[in-house]
Parts: structure tokens; sequence; C-alpha cells
């Protein structure tokens, strides 16, 4: 769920992850052996750089936040059309 949670963040928000991935290459770049952040660790960061954690969990996934027209949802809106209906 969360690859494609990262896949639907609204534009204006998407520099975010490039500011993950300079962390996540500085943390690679010490010579320790850090545990670096997995992909849901990406999306709680994403979501508290926005503010959404501040806010009612059911705000969290405001489209304010998330791009529900992205293409990346068509086979989920897809399958649940076929299985639950419109």
């Amino acid at each position: 769920m969360e690859d494609l949670l990262l896949q639907i963040i609204v534009w204006e928000h998407s520099g975010i992850l490039e500011c993950f991935e300079h962390y996540k290459k500085c943390l690679n770049e010490r010579d320790r052996d850090y545990t670096l952040p997995d992909t849901k660790g990406k999306v709680y960061a994403y979501k508290e750089a926005i503010g959404a954690l501040l806010e009612k969990k059911e705000n969290q996934f405001d489209s304010k936040y998330w791009n529900y027209d992205h293409p990346a949802l068509n086979p989920l809106k897809k399958f649940l059309t076929e299985h639950i209906g419109k």
C-alpha cells in the first residue's frame, strides 16, 4: 500500500521525496551500519512534513495530499468496480 501512496502524492509536495532520498544517501555515505527507513517510514515522513499527522486520522487521506486521479490507481479502481460495483 505504501508504494501506491508514494505514487499518488500531490505534485506540489513531491519535492519532499527528493529530500528523503538525500537523507537516505547521507546515511549510506556514513561509515556506520545505519538502518535505512523503509517505505512505510517514507510515507510517515511525508505525512509528518505536510502536517497531515496533526489532523484527524480520516483527514490524513484528503485530496490535498493525494492525487486520486493518478493512473496508478486505475487497476485498483477497476478491481473495485468489478467486484463491488459503482
